[in-house]
């Protein structure tokens, strides 16, 4: 698996990261590099004795896309979006059509989304396989047990996340207004978001006192430090407009916090409209207004990600073992 150099961890580094732990404890043998740019990907592919080269997004041209596929190495190009985010990517739609007009036999496109590959799959001519890229840490159930015990047992205050990157889709503002509604029946909440947005932290501190929650910024980590943020939370929100299954969601839900979330989330605890702040508001009102029944709905919280975890690292394994099969 080659990544391009970011300088910085990203979702797809630590897909990645997941998904060759899945292919070894499946019995195949994966690498990770990194390269700096289209030059030296090129020098990279043409050096690798691999029977697979998956090219994790597209962070190069077409026509080096061109160049890899004429080496006649198999290519396998996972895109890690959804239709309606590359849709609003720059150039990523039109690179995307083209790519699916390729047909090229050493060239295979995955995307995340099932639904997505049979409406690719209806007219592209390249081959369109289903790979999964949210995967999850194993999390010993003592320790989540502890930490449902310990939300359950204290909700003052109330600690709702809105984690993810600062970013129109993400629709920030809309999640933010809930979370005021919400306030005005259970008073004493923290909201918590990441660093990373001058103007959005710009926003903040001109509305200061005005909101009537308490704001929580978390300066940037690795993964494994956020998940242990994410474990103090009550709830999580990620009523995006768009999302490619959410990692964060996810993570949320394998520590058994709650999550309210949009149709682009379907198995979140509450799938809400991402445009009706009263509905967010009454779907955390919901999981919240009870302890004992927030106790329960994080123990089923839990249940549901292991099975959605063994569903995700099963279907991730077996596209392999078939594209291999094949060499």
């Amino acid at each position: 698996m080659l990544i391009k150099e970011s300088g910085y961890g990203t979702g797809v580094t630590v897909s990645a990261n997941h998904l060759k732990n899945i292919l070894s404890e499946a019995g195949i043998s994966s690498e990770i590099d990194i390269y700096l740019d289209d030059e030296d990907l090129i020098k990279k592919v043409e050096a690798l004795d691999a029977r697979l080269i998956v090219l994790q997004v597209p962070t190069f041209s077409n026509e080096t896309l061109r160049t890899l596929v004429a080496t006649g190495k198999r290519i396998v190009l996972a895109t890690h979006s959804t239709m309606c985010n590359l849709q609003v990517e720059g150039d990523a739609l039109g690179r995307l059509l083209e790519v699916l007009a390729m047909g090229n036999e050493n060239l295979v496109l995955t995307c995340p989304s099932l639904v997505e590959v049979r409406s690719f799959a209806s007219f592209a001519k390249t081959r369109v396989c289903y790979l999964p890229n949210t995967y999850s840490y194993k999390i010993p159930d003592e320790r989540i047990a502890a930490k449902i015990n310990a939300r359950a047992g204290c909700f003052e205050p109330l600690k709702i996340s809105i984690f993810c990157a600062i970013r129109p889709f993400k629709n920030i503002l809309t999640q933010m207004c809930a979370v005021s509604l919400l306030s005005k029946r259970i008073p004493n909440i923290e909201l918590h978001l990441l660093e990373g947005n001058d103007y959005l932290s710009s926003c903040i501190d001109m509305l200061g006192e005005a909101f009537p929650f308490k704001v929580v910024r978390h300066p940037s980590c690795t993964n494994e430090e956020l998940l242990e943020i994410i474990s103090d939370m009550h709830i999580g929100m990620q009523v995006s407009l768009s999302e490619t299954f959410s990692y964060v969601a996810h993570e949320h839900m394998n520590m058994g916090v709650p999550v309210v979330a949009s149709a682009s989330v379907p198995y979140a605890n509450a799938v809400v409209d991402y445009s009706n702040a009263e509905q967010m508001a009454e779907a955390m009102y919901k999981i919240a207004s009870d302890k004992e029944q927030y106790r329960k709905i994080c123990e089923e919280t839990v249940a549901s990600a292991k099975k959605l975890s063994a569903l995700i690292n099963s279907d991730a394994a077996a596209l392999f073992a078939d594209l291999l099969s094949g060499t």
